[in-house]
């Protein structure tokens, strides 16, 4: 199965999500903790990637640290 990085992100926000939700037995618990898990080891690449680019990329002051807009 061939999944975007777009969806890939928006399942692991959606993942820490219900883990943090209460009311699941432990078998349920644990099966989205073990898919958490595997698509934050997957997205580890990505993240690295998407701070080295905004770290090249991002406006700085006058002192050379990065602003931050909006955030």
């Amino acid at each position: 199965m061939i999944i975007k990085l777009g969806t890939l992100v928006k399942c692991r926000k959606a993942l820490i999500k219900l883990n943090n939700t209460e009311g699941f037995d432990s078998v349920t618990a644990y099966r989205i903790l073990k898919n958490a898990r595997v698509i934050d080891n997957e997205l580890k690449i990505y993240d690295e990637q998407q701070a080295k680019l905004i770290h090249m990329y991002c406006e700085r002051d006058s002192k050379g640290t990065p602003v931050v807009k909006n955030g």
